[in-house]
């Protein structure tokens, strides 16, 4: 059976027709959240800027989400960041204007995609750009950073209660520098019982290592601090014990599983299990860390497609795609 499809698709089964870039899976993979420039996934989009959508791999349907409450389309670039396990809750933001080099948004914002219903969060430390964000299961516990800019970058980083706004692990500030190719980034498992926080720093002239610490939520427990090759980013799955990678094995960038066994398992890969020669971007996983949903230039499916693609892939070719 095939196990890699295109989700960046229009109401006709074709590819976009300009860049897209998944963020967001749910549990059961059967919703993927995805940024795209197009102008053919949604009828009356003319602006060019990023819009949010959900494609629902079983009705083949792909939803807007970058809407208001009261559908009117938000003015402006918006990013969706993040997906709860459930598909009920979406994590966006709104671009802003910045003294940096790239485009950054804030403050973060949690919307129901079944009641349309908006949430602010609060900024960390009196940081004002929002970083990166996860969410749990059903929303309720929000993993995110923050960033202080100019001047010297720092890094917040915490654990929050969407319905409250209580800091629940509050991971402290870091230095950030952006010449360095440094990565800063945080999870939290579907049950909310568990973060992942990562932070590496890449100097080209000396080794490419991370680490990524894994902790309990509102606990004085000891973290448990994993070191890997230069590592963006990791995802927990629903318990926290297995853990996805955006790292470097054997020099090429990749998304790999780290189960507790080794080696790491290669996911970023086509159908035929070849891994992908060139970069890869964003990614998430199913709660069993079966499904992996990621992003490449690199074609996969045997077509000619000149723009950023999503593609899923299952860590076993012989499982059976979710219904």
């Amino acid at each position: 059976a095939k196990t890699t499809e295109l989700i960046s698709a229009t109401p006709t089964g074709a590819s976009a027709n300009a860049a897209s870039r998944a963020t967001g899976m749910s549990d059961d993979g059967r919703y993927v959240l995805f940024n795209s420039l197009a102008s053919d996934l949604n009828s009356g989009d003319t602006d060019g800027k990023y819009d949010a959508f959900v494609r629902d791999r079983q009705s083949m349907t792909t939803t807007i989400i970058s809407v208001g409450p009261n559908g009117v389309g938000i003015d402006g670039a918006v990013t969706g960041l993040a997906l709860s396990g459930d598909g009920s809750t979406v994590a966006m933001c709104t671009q802003i204007p910045s003294p940096l080099p790239f485009s950054v948004c804030g403050p973060l914002t949690l919307r129901r995609s079944d009641t349309g219903d908006i949430t602010v969060m609060p900024h960390l430390h009196d940081a004002t750009l929002l970083g990166f964000v996860r969410l749990s299961y059903d929303g309720r516990r929000v993993a995110y950073t923050d960033a202080t800019v100019p001047g010297t970058t720092v890094i917040s980083a915490a654990v929050v209660d969407s319905a409250t706004g209580t800091v629940l692990t509050d991971l402290g500030t870091h230095p950030f520098e952006f010449s360095d190719a440094a990565a800063i980034n945080i999870d939290i498992s579907g049950d909310g019982s568990t973060y992942a926080f990562t932070e590496s720093h890449h100097h080209f002239d000396s080794a490419r290592t991370g680490t990524v610490t894994v902790g309990k939520v509102g606990s004085a427990e000891p973290p448990v601090v994993h070191t890997y090759d230069w590592t963006k980013d990791a995802r927990l799955n629903t318990d926290g014990s297995v853990l996805a990678l955006h790292t470097l094995v054997g020099g090429h960038e990749v998304v790999a599983a780290d189960n507790g066994s080794a080696p790491l398992t290669v996911v970023s890969a086509d159908s035929g299990g070849a891994i992908v020669a060139g970069q890869v971007f964003e990614f998430d996983f199913s709660a069993d860390g079966r499904w992996i949903v990621f992003t490449t230039r690199t074609e996969l499916d045997g077509g000619d497609n000149f723009y950023a693609a999503v593609y899923t892939r299952s860590v076993a070719r012989s499982l059976t795609p979710p219904s």
